[in-house]
């Protein structure tokens, strides 16, 4: 289980993250969906260990912060929204620093490399370097580095952004596997139809607070919405999936 508890982000004496407390369990997918400027992507990097926070995350009862940083990369993966490498790096490479926390030898982990970039269908483009690829492409890069790490914890933060319909079904179609093969997955995510269609529950921020934690039903209502992004919205639902549509802003 992974509980986070009374978490607090300051960055330039602004208060980012208010006092956020959740706990959530291998195998599940949850969301974090909110408007700009709430928080989410700044709480995801709390628990990813990229900015600093006061209060308590742990993993199975451990501290994340009394880790190093190798021993937290062998259980956690941060997928950022965009990969920018300053290193001439080929595909190959960049999805092979996925290995670093191991000491497998080198066949094994080209291995696991060449698993990866076939499971996100970039293993063709192993030999390009990764500035000449599109952000789409960049992004399945990050996502099979994470693979290759073989994290427990999988964080992801807006993964469709920079991707087109093909490759966002495809990436999330994928991060459930992960969840169902054991995995947890946390992501930001903006578009609230994929939010309420792929994760198993949802959390909504605003200026920096956890309002609502919940099924996707009971998190995503056109009141809630209302109130939280100041539009108005049609939720359509048929047997197959649920569609959020935004009508108008309130004036």
């Amino acid at each position: 289980m992974l509980n986070v508890k009374n978490v607090d982000v300051t960055i330039n004496k602004r208060p980012i993250i208010k006092n956020v407390s959740f706990s959530v369990y291998p195998g599940e997918v949850l969301g974090f969906i909110g408007p700009n400027g709430a928080g989410k992507s700044t709480l995801i990097k709390a628990i990813s260990h990229i900015v600093r926070y006061r209060g308590s995350i742990q993993w199975h009862g451990q501290s994340l912060k009394q880790m190093s940083a190798k021993a937290r990369a062998r259980f956690l993966s941060y997928v950022p929204q965009s990969l920018e490498l300053d290193i001439p790096f080929t595909v190959f490479d960049a999805v092979y620093m996925g290995r670093f926390p191991y000491k497998s030898n080198r066949l094994e982990n080209e291995k696991i490399v060449k698993k990866a970039l076939d499971r996100v269908g970039i293993l063709h483009l192993q030999d390009r370097i990764v500035a000449t690829l599109s952000g789409g492409q960049k992004q399945l890069v990050a996502m099979a580095k994470a693979i290759a790490q073989d994290a427990q914890i999988l964080i992801l933060d807006e993964p469709t952004s920079a991707l087109d319909l093909y490759f966002q079904l495809q990436l999330l179609d994928m991060m459930k596997e992960l969840a169902e093969e054991g995995r947890l997955v946390l992501l930001a995510i903006h578009d609230l139809s994929y939010a309420y269609r792929f994760c198993d529950r949802l959390t909504l921020m605003e200026n920096g607070q956890l309002t609502h934690l919940g099924f996707p039903k009971d998190v995503i209502t056109t009141k809630r919405l209302q109130e939280t992004y100041h539009v108005y919205t049609k939720i359509y639902e048929d047997h197959h999936t649920t569609a959020v549509i935004p009508l108008r802003v309130i004036e």
